[in-house]
């Protein structure tokens, strides 16, 4: 089935969504120019050459319709007419090249003598030349005219005899587009002899391509799996992508959530991308179309799977003629609808009951040697379509395939048609109906059926299935932490033959809940790895690595990452044909979703393949590797994409988010956040939102950004957990950071430093290092480096090593420890600290006395910070003039510039409002300003 099936047709269930949708796109909007910036440098370079009197005389952009060769033309023509190129269009199209220089004549007829003049010389060619000399010679004043014609190929013959001795006279310049296929008229093959021709290919968008133009044109990011939707249902065709675009608007199914573009269900396109696949399958006789009607109700077929004996012929036609495409998958060939967009139109016109006898055709030719799974899920597929109803058993079969391939839609489909059956089978089919409604971000039903399904007979090893998915939705969709290792323990008990693998599934839990010590216990008591099978040592190394970098363990942690990555790696399988697009080895391997806070234990088969690669990105990063965790972390996100399933997608854009804010990047952090908060309200993951809005808030704080870090910790204060213990670290760490930027750092410290107690506690080392070093970037560097000294150790982890350092330094004022931990930490990618480190040893150079140290150790802080995405953290702002304050005067200054008054400082702080003043004098000297309008600017905070 193909992946749109993954896409459930329904409205909007949240209320977020339906404040947020916006209004439709104004009819005739131009999309803005993006993605093609490269192509448009080629075209410009070579018209500029052409210009100097240089070749070439022309240049060709070639590719498929829809490509976008017109608008890149347009953009080229536009660029050079801002220059004071001269310039002038000529449409070609079929309907023209029947009258004879009929695309030329708006051109012509603009000379002397206007369409007149041009009748009278139209068949005299040496006069027709003349007339077409005057023109352009009189439109290119100032410079040789560059003459623009789209669809070259589509000219009269007349037209193309005229433009060619244009051009081989020097008269004129020519840029042109071609359609990839078509044959470029004789005339003007001699320009590629003599090298005055320059061909530019323009191939379709690309998936990242696709990202940065739907950016552009909707004004907003778009939810990662919404743009790869939108791709690959535009095949990165510019003019489908655009309709279907304008398509969901109309429709309502692409709205913005939480700032950040989302569909809901699976783009139709509008009557004009319609009209336009239409027109292209006009003139096929019927069985032609006969052949495509069953290849889109199919979702294509082998070769040897169509039953008509001329229907290999049929397909080489159509394939000729760009309307299907074969691909060669083993030993078979398959064949596809050239573009997932023609299918709605083919079946636009086909009644009920033939779509229904197509497909038994297809069931009876297919069913009796339906041996492979995804044959078995095809069948079931096609009969259900047909027929409403299928045998429960191939049902459960196709389910499983289904469930394998991540089609949590087809799942609950499959099983729902099985009628309630309430044969052997029933707790298997009730367990992959809950995993279905849990994907599809309904975890309410999902628990719901998932108790029902533990309350039937059922084999241990079901029951150790049930049990392991029952408690990741309570874990991870109710956050009942304590209720999901109870619900193991009940199953350990019921199952003593399963107890390794379910204590490696407390042990993620209890790792996700950051209660690490307690997981450390777990992992030890699930044994060896050695004791365990393939699959259930993934699993094992997944939860280990998560809690041995929690515990400072950074070489163990690597190891265990690695040997995740390594028994999950699937990479080298060979690709075969189902109906969901998966390769063989995805049909092999049952989901096992990392979720927030690590890796959630699977059911069956192998770990989700993007899980142990999320693991290996946090772990690299926490080993001051951050660099190689943010490629590890993106390779993560467009694994989670093409699987297609949500809630691993927003854990992918967490682990993201989380090491671009290591590496001093909050800007590209805060874009990732919006995405994590965007899904996590709409797909119900409750245990995701309060981080994506925890990193958000830490962002926007670090990009100084007070009022936005203020929004997202108001939504994140709100939640039923806000105030919880233990708390997680990153919600103690968004509060401290709105406390900071809005003007109260003495009690934010005071939040890292109780949070950075509650971590050690709880076993979490790195933690609890972050938040100390936290408190030491916010002036306190006495408050944490004995803890953090202490921290680094018991710790492997060269970055929580280089965190301790730093803050010792600071808090000694050593420039020369400050300057050696900037090194380190710019080796290991933590840019922001670098700079912080930096500037804050350029202060204490300056206050020993060494000018000239302080001088370099500024350059460099200020270098640094310049590849930091506009931070703008209080650490940060020692490169500004402001670098002469004392701590208290800074403190004073940036309440004052919040808008507080004397008397408010003074409460606040608790000091006399004489001291407040004092401080505020001072403060204005060193900076060379008079008073409080100056503050925002001096510091250098926005306003």
């Amino acid at each position: 089935m193909s992946r749109s099936a993954l896409w459930r047709v329904r409205a909007w269930r949240h209320p977020v969504a339906v404040a947020e949708a916006v209004a439709r796109e104004p009819a005739g909007r131009r999309w803005p120019f993006a993605a093609r910036e490269g192509l448009l440098d080629q075209v410009l370079s070579a018209l500029g050459a052409a210009a100097l009197g240089g070749p070439p005389t022309a240049v060709l952009l070639c590719g498929e319709a829809g490509a976008g060769k017109s608008r890149l033309a347009e953009e080229s023509v536009e660029r050079l007419v801002a220059n004071g190129r001269p310039t002038a269009r000529v449409t070609a199209s079929a309907s023209l090249a029947q009258i004879p220089l009929g695309a030329l004549v708006a051109l012509l007829g603009s000379g002397p003598g206007g369409s007149a003049a041009l009748g009278e010389v139209g068949r005299d060619p040496l006069r027709l030349f003349a007339l077409a000399r005057d023109v352009v010679l009189a439109r290119g004043t100032g410079g040789r005219l560059l003459l623009f014609v789209d669809n070259l190929p589509l000219l009269d013959a007349a037209s193309v005899a005229l433009v060619a001795q244009l051009l081989h006279a020097g008269l004129a310049d020519l840029l042109a587009t071609v359609r990839a296929g078509e044959p470029l008229p004789d005339a003007f093959l001699a320009l590629w002899s003599g090298d005055r021709a320059v061909r530019v290919d323009v191939p379709l968008l690309s998936r990242a391509d696709c990202d940065r133009v739907l950016a552009a044109a909707l004004g907003a990011p778009v939810a990662a799996r919404s743009a790869a939707e939108l791709h690959r249902a535009s095949g990165g065709n510019v003019l489908f992508l655009r309709e279907l675009v304008l398509g969901a608007r109309a429709a309502g199914t692409l709205a913005q959530v939480a700032g950040v573009w989302r569909l809901s269900a699976a783009p139709g396109g509008t009557p004009a991308l319609r009209d336009l696949i239409a027109a292209r399958l006009r003139g096929l006789d019927q069985a032609e179309l006969t052949v495509l009607q069953r290849l889109a109700l199919c979702q294509g077929l082998a070769v040897d799977e169509l039953p008509g004996p001329d229907d290999r012929r049929i397909l080489s036609r159509l394939d000729e003629a760009g309307l299907v495409g074969v691909e060669e998958m083993g030993e078979r060939l398959f064949v596809r609808l050239a573009h997932p967009q023609y299918a709605p139109v083919i079946t636009a016109g086909l009644s009920r009951l033939r779509a229904a006898d197509l497909l038994l055709e297809q069931v009876a030719r297919l069913e009796p040697v339906a041996g492979e799974p995804a044959d078995q899920l095809r069948v079931a597929i096609w009969r259900l379509s047909a027929t409403g109803s299928a045998d429960p058993g191939l049902l459960l079969r196709a389910a499983r395939v289904a469930r394998a391939g991540h089609d949590f839609a087809t799942v609950e489909r499959l099983v729902a048609a099985r009628d309630g059956a309430t044969d052997d089978d029933a707790p298997e089919a009730l367990l992959l109906l809950g995993e279905a409604q849990r994907e599809l971000g309904r975890p309410a039903e999902a628990l719901a059926t998932l108790q029902r399904a533990a309350e039937l007979p059922a084999s241990a090893r079901l029951r150790v299935r049930i049990a392991t998915v029952r408690a990741a939705v309570l874990a991870y969709q109710h956050q009942r932490t304590d209720a999901a290792l109870a619900v193991l323990r009940e199953a350990r008990r019921a199952a003593p033959g399963h107890e390794p693998a379910l204590v490696t599934v407390a042990a993620t839990l209890l790792g996700s809940a950051h209660r690490t010590t307690e997981a450390l216990a777990e992992l030890a008591a699930a044994g060896p790895p050695r004791r365990l099978g393939v699959d259930d040592r993934a699993r094992w190394a997944v939860a280990a690595a998560r809690a041995y970098t929690a515990a400072g363990r950074g070489t163990d942690a690597l190891a265990a990452a690695d040997t995740a990555v390594a028994l999950t790696s699937g990479d080298a399988t060979p690709t075969t044909h189902t109906t969901a697009g998966h390769s063989a080895d995805a049909l092999a391997a049952a989901d096992t979703a990392v979720a927030p806070g690590g890796g959630e234990a699977g059911l069956a088969g192998q770990p989700h393949r993007a899980g142990p690669l999320m693991v290996r990105a946090e772990v690299l990063a926490d080993a001051g590797r951050i660099d190689e965790g943010i490629a590890v972390a993106r390779v993560a996100l467009v694994r989670a994409v093409d699987d297609g399933v949500e809630r691993v997608v927003c854990s992918a854009e967490w682990w993201l988010a989380r090491n671009l804010l290591l590496a001093g990047r909050p800007r590209s952090a805060a874009r990732w956040c919006r995405d994590v908060v965007s899904g996590a309200r709409v797909h119900e993951l409750p245990t995701l939102l309060p981080l994506g809005l925890a990193g958000l808030t830490v962002a926007s704080a670090w990009l100084g950004d007070a009022a936005g870090a203020a929004a997202a910790w108001a939504q994140l204060a709100a939640g039923p957990d806000s105030a919880a213990e233990p708390r997680d670290p990153w919600l103690a760490a968004a509060e401290a950071w709105c406390q900071a930027v809005n003007g109260d750092a003495r009690a934010a410290v005071g939040t890292l430093v109780r949070a950075a107690d509650a971590a050690v506690e709880r076993g979490h080392v790195a933690a609890a290092a972050a938040l100390l070093h936290d408190a030491a970037r916010l002036g306190q560097p006495g408050v944490a480096a004995a803890g953090l000294a202490r921290l680094a150790e018991a710790a492997d982890s060269p970055l929580i090593a280089s965190r301790a350092a730093c803050a010792t330094a600071a808090a000694r004022r050593d420039d020369a420890g400050l300057t050696l931990a900037a090194e380190w930490f710019e080796r290991q990618g933590a840019l922001l600290f670098a700079a912080e480190a930096a500037a804050a040893g350029a202060q204490a150079a300056r206050a020993a006395g060494s000018a000239r140290r302080a001088a370099a150790l500024l350059a460099r802080a200020t270098a640094l910070a310049a590849r930091c995405e506009g931070a703008a953290t209080p650490a940060l702002a020692l490169t500004e003039p402001a670098q002469a304050l004392t701590q208290r005067e800074r403190e004073i200054a940036t309440l004052a510039a919040g808008g507080l008054t004397s008397r408010d400082i003074a409460q606040r702080l608790r000091l006399s409002v004489r001291t407040v003043n004092n401080h505020l004098q001072a403060g204005y000297g060193k900076l060379g300003i008079t008073g409080r309008d100056e503050l925002h600017r001096a510091l250098g905070r926005t306003a």
